[in-house]
């Protein structure tokens, strides 16, 4: 009796997923097939959240760019500091004058321009995203109809059609 029971469920369970995906033709539109379009990513939006390096392209979908201008950033802005505390050690204590040197400079401009850059960038990469997302939403509909001619001539149409973005 368990047996049975065991063999029942198993039946069930493998075909429930088949009985569930059967649909007739006339159950199914268009609308139910076409994917639902990705909202489009703000360019001012990904700018504003990349003040915070990475953060901009990460919301615009580019987390591996987003993850590296973070890291870039966050390294130039330790050397940048390690370089200005040293120099200020090695130079500051004899004569009691931490002032800024050239390398310090130089590192501080860099490290300016590499997060000007990532800001900048960011609402590169929003839309970047959203030609990427109107390529995807590009798509080929063939559909098949039933066309009815005069008299007893009865034929079938294949109607295709081309979907583009938005």
């Amino acid at each position: 009796m368990k047996r049975a029971a065991c063999f029942a469920i198993g039946l069930v369970l493998l075909h429930a997923p088949l009985m569930l995906a059967q649909t007739s033709p006339a159950q199914t539109t268009p609308a139910q097939t076409t994917p639902a379009a990705a909202p489009e990513k703000s360019a001012t939006t990904a700018r504003l959240l990349g003040i915070v390096p990475g953060v901009g392209h990460m919301y615009a979908g580019e987390t591996g760019h987003g993850i590296a201008y973070l890291a870039g950033t966050a390294a130039m802005f330790a050397l940048t500091g390690g370089v200005a505390v040293t120099e200020c050690l090695n130079n500051g204590l004899d004569t009691g004058d931490c002032g800024s040197t050239r390398a310090a400079n130089v590192l501080a401009v860099a490290t300016l321009g590499l997060w000007a850059w990532s800001i900048y960038d960011a609402g590169r990469a929003a839309h970047r995203t959203n030609v990427r997302s109107r390529a995807k939403q590009t798509s080929l509909i063939v559909a098949p109809g039933k066309w009815v001619g005069r008299g007893e001539s009865v034929g079938r149409t294949l109607r295709v059609g081309l979907r583009v973005g938005r």
